[in-house]
């Protein structure tokens, strides 16, 4: 292919970051801590210790090793101990020798002995209250750390990089891990359009307002950990029903030393996978880049794949209380699409192709600069400024999977994607009632320019992505100018019994616009033309609203973690519902918003190697864009209709269950060589449509909600250094429209069984070398996840039968 050509030339600033010289180093002071509780003085052990403004875990207090601080300005911890309530402060840059601190016993559990309770850092597998410039008190949240997946992160397959996440529907059509695609309580997972995806604390989606689709997600090997907040997030990160999904990548670390990791893997179906990382942290600056060149022939006819990657980023030590820090990002790849099946060739044979011109290709370019530091005394600010330059081309033959690909011109369609956004956040501290009260401020902007361009391209079997009349509008061409403020604010209000009531505001300010033309084009039974013309459209729609939210949360007894919390919710039309020309689906010329809610009611925590997380959930969607199956009065053929198809409610709970069973036994200052874990997570979502004035979907089930979602594995590791385990994953039945069709000749509708998939994964570790194997789906099953209505079909897309990746790693 043409585009490997350029798939490693990437923007000289990476290289750059080779020449800077170190500066000379900062005076510190070394502080011991000593935690106690303020009511009877006894010293506590396993007090987590963080560093809330550089959002990360400082010490872990134990009888033997005490927790030593070395720090060259203030800096503002959080002390977290099950059972006491959280203790934040502030410790002078002046500081020296020991500080002894005293937390303060949660009232519902005075009466239990703590000492004789061994206790773990559940804030592992969730954000903290405060976490980084983040409020998250009161919420459903999760965090991935990625050094502690045992699956397959060299494609990172999804299922198993979000195992321990409840409740989520994952698209597995592509085994070579180009995209991320996943859905929670009835969402769409296309693109995981449904979140709002970032990186680093920024967007990285196509258009964040008109366009959320993820096209862009970064090599799992490039991630340090994905965070993922729930419908509630959409206070501070804006308006998603599914709430947000945050990769913080790795990078550049002050005062960390130089760090090389070098990463390979080969696998069935030609696989390739490389991955390079290498940077030096001095005391003032750092710097970090990654790279990632990855290919395959992929398991059908037609779907070879290559991709390249690379992430750089450089840290600044401006000043003891400030930090800048400039990054970049590229990312290239192309991809041969072998296209859907019918119901009957699925069944016949999974691994054939009919469809060989079908090609689609992605460029991504993306800088941002953050700014950190102190304001006052008990406040921190942050900035981020970035933009984004790329595109995505498809270039194929869109008909019906049922009709034959006769050689004709092929469609192509061209977007590009020219964006530039902030946004700025304030955190702030003050007290009440002898008692930390923490709020946060924001304010975001963002300008997007979506371009769109469908029309004809060559009649070969090689990509292209040239039209055959430039000057000529044979399809549609748009532009579509976005813009979007918005203002939020939340707070923390932290009450006797350790209660904390959380609300939160956003004022949103939206503007979508599209000028373009199409060509519209009839005839009749004999293909003579009875009207040929281009029309312009011009239509501009403004809107503002306000997003309320509120949540409460509560320590009880044994360290137990209760919340429960609501937030109103808001999802824009799609800039692909206004304007494209597409065969197998027409749009409802008057589409609306999308608006409703999210509540959440749940219980988690940790005890004796035990870990949990129990949720019950409501979403209330008005105005949901779906599919409805819709007869054609001239023609006599069914097709699918996009349009607002009511009001859906989907309700339902989503559980965790985690437990490590040589941990229940140990004592509080054991660490034990063999860990035997094993993890449990089931969610039941029943989603229906409530519409009387349309009988065709009232009461019909909502398209791609599983009634049930199933994960379970087993991992057995001794020394944290040698691994082996299996994972088990089973979805329940889905439909693929809002009218429940079970069957349709062209295969874009229909039902979508269950499946079950068993994974089988090994690891070791010597020193700084590191090997993996992994068996994907090793029983052969054959199943399949989506029925496309367009790219990448359309119809039924197979997902991956066995294969086996082998993986070799040097991290030094």
């Amino acid at each position: 292919m043409d585009f490997a050509i350029q798939l490693m030339r990437f923007p000289n600033n990476h290289i750059i970051l080779w020449i800077f010289i170190l500066l000379p180093g900062l005076s510190f002071s070394q502080v011991v801590l000593n935690v106690m509780s303020l009511e009877d003085s006894s010293k506590l052990y396993n007090v987590s210790v963080y560093d809330v403004y550089g959002d990360s875990l400082i010490c872990k207090i134990n009888a033997t090793q005490p927790c030593k601080i070395t720090t060259g300005k203030d800096l503002f911890i959080e002390c977290k101990y099950r059972g006491f309530e959280d203790l934040y402060l502030t410790i002078k840059e002046q500081t020296k020798d020991t500080l002894n601190l005293y937390m303060r016993r949660s009232l519902a559990i005075e009466a239990e002995s703590l000492d004789e309770i061994m206790v773990t850092d559940a804030t592992s597998s969730y954000l903290r209250d405060i976490d980084g410039m983040g409020i998250y008190a009161a919420r459903k949240t999760e965090r991935i750390d990625l050094d502690k997946v045992a699956g397959n992160k060299a494609i990172g397959i999804q299922r198993q990089i979000y195992a321990k996440i409840a409740g989520l529907n994952v698209w597995e059509s592509s085994g070579s891990g180009l995209n991320t695609e996943i859905g929670a309580r009835g969402l769409n997972p296309a693109r995981s359009s449904n979140f709002n995806v970032r990186q680093n604390q920024y967007d990285i989606a196509a258009d964040a307002i008109g366009y959320p689709d993820a096209y862009y997600v970064p090599p799992a090997e490039a991630i340090k950990r994905i965070d993922i907040i729930r419908g509630a997030s959409s206070l501070q990160y804006g308006p998603q029903f599914g709430g947000t999904i945050n990769y913080h990548l790795k990078g550049a670390e002050l005062s960390s030393g130089w760090r090389h990791e070098v990463l390979s893997s080969i696998g069935s179906f030609g696989l390739f996978n490389q991955s390079l990382g290498f940077g030096y942290g001095g005391q003032k600056i750092a710097f970090y880049t990654f790279s990632n060149y990855r290919q395959g022939n992929g398991w059908r006819p037609n779907s070879g794949f290559q991709v390249g990657f690379n992430h750089s980023q450089l840290a600044f030590l401006i000043t003891k209380n400030w930090t800048a820090q400039l990054e970049h990002t590229t990312y290239l790849y192309e991809a041969q699409q072998p296209g859907g099946l019918t119901d009957a060739l699925f069944a016949q044979d999974p691994n054939q192709s009919i469809r060989s011109r079908n090609y689609f290709r992605v460029y991504w370019y993306l800088p941002a600069l953050t700014l950190n530091g102190k304001i006052g005394k008990n406040g921190r600010f942050n900035t981020k400024l970035w933009m984004l330059r790329a595109g995505r081309d498809a270039v194929g033959f869109l008909g019906n999977i049922a009709r034959v690909d006769l050689g004709e011109n092929r469609d192509l369609l061209r977007d590009t994607y020219k964006n530039i956004g902030h946004e700025s956040r304030y955190i702030g501290q003050w007290t009440w009632a002898d008692r930390p009260q923490s709020f946060l401020l924001g304010i975001r902007n963002y300008f997007g320019n979506t371009t769109k361009r469908q029309g004809l391209t060559d009649s070969l079997s090689s990509a292209s992505y040239n039209y055959l009349s430039p000057n000529i509008i044979d399809g549609s061409q748009y532009k579509f100018p976005s813009i979007n403020h918005a203002l939020f604010a939340e707070h923390i209000f932290r009450l006797p019994k350790s209660w904390k009531i959380v609300p939160g505001i956003r004022y949103e300010i939206v503007e979508s616009n599209g000028e373009g033309s199409f060509r519209q084009l009839n005839t009749d039974l004999a293909g003579n033309i009875l009207f040929d013309t281009i029309i312009n459209e011009t239509f501009t729609s403004p809107r503002s609203f306000f997003l309320l939210g509120i949540g409460v949360s509560k320590t009880l007894q044994n360290g137990l973690d209760f919340y429960a919390n609501w937030s109103q919710n808001y999802r824009a039309i799609n800039f692909n519902d206004l304007r494209i020309v597409n065969p197998n689906f027409r749009i409802d010329p008057n589409l609306k918003d999308e608006r409703g809610y999210n509540m959440d009611v749940g219980f988690r925590g940790s005890y004796n190697g035990v870990q949990f997380d129990i949720t019950a959930y409501y979403l209330r969607y008005a105005n949901r864009i779906g599919f409805l199956l819709e007869v054609d009065s001239q023609w006599l053929t069914t097709y699918r209709f996009r349009t607002n198809v009511g009001q859906s409610n989907t309700y339902g709970f989503e559980s965790l269950l985690e437990i490590d069973w040589l941990q229940l036994k140990s004592h509080e200052d054991e660490t034990p060589l063999w860990s035997l874990i094993t993890m449990v997570n089931y969610s039941y979502s029943n989603g229906r449509y409530a519409l009387e004035e349309n009988p065709a979907i009232d009461g019909k089930k909502i398209e791609l909600v599983p009634q049930g979602i199933f994960r379970s594995s087993f991992t057995l590791s001794y020394d944290s250094r040698y691994t082996v385990g299996a994972q088990w994953s089973w979805t329940g039945e889905q439909f693929a429209d809002a009218t429940n069709a079970t069957f349709s000749p062209d295969a874009v509708h229909g039902l979508i069984p269950s499946y079950q998939i068993l994974d089988i994964y090994m690891k070791a570790r010597w020193k700084q070398l590191s090997t993996e194997i992994n068996l994907n789906n090793a029983l052969n099953t054959t199943y399949f996840t989506r029925r496309a209505s367009g790219y990448p079909g359309p119809g039924i897309l197979p997902s991956d039968p066995r294969n086996i990746t082998f993986s070799l790693g040097w991290v030094f």
